[in-house]
């Protein structure tokens, strides 16, 4: 079949490096991570916690291929906060905020 093997979509060889950030040379206060095996999901989940936070002008994503597994983030700020500690902070957010709806399911669990 011509199909790839699956695990090519998420587990990372010896050679790929998760995450690369590079300052975008045209646009003052942005930055473009490539994020490698990550999808739409990913995606999504940055850019609406970024689109939250009053500072960030522009956040958005794009997947180049549907065959290759890239993820291109940019983020642009308003220069009152770095984009990748703007980034960091979104990560750390939507992450409490799934650790806060796992533990509300566990509580709801024990109720039925």
């Amino acid at each position: 079949m011509n199909a790839p093997d699956r695990e090519e979509c998420y587990v990372l060889d010896d050679s790929e490096v998760k995450m690369t950030v590079r300052k975008d040379p045209k646009i003052l206060n942005a930055v473009n991570f490539t994020i490698v095996k990550e999808d739409h999901t990913v995606g999504n989940l940055l850019v609406s916690q970024l689109l939250e936070y009053p500072d960030i002008r522009f956040a958005g994503y794009r997947i180049p291929h549907p065959l290759e597994y890239l993820l291109l983030l940019k983020v642009q700020t308003d220069g009152e906060r770095d984009p990748i500690d703007a980034t960091k902070i979104a990560t750390d957010d939507r992450l409490a905020e799934i650790d806060t709806m796992k533990h509300q399911f566990y509580l709801a669990k024990k109720n039925i």
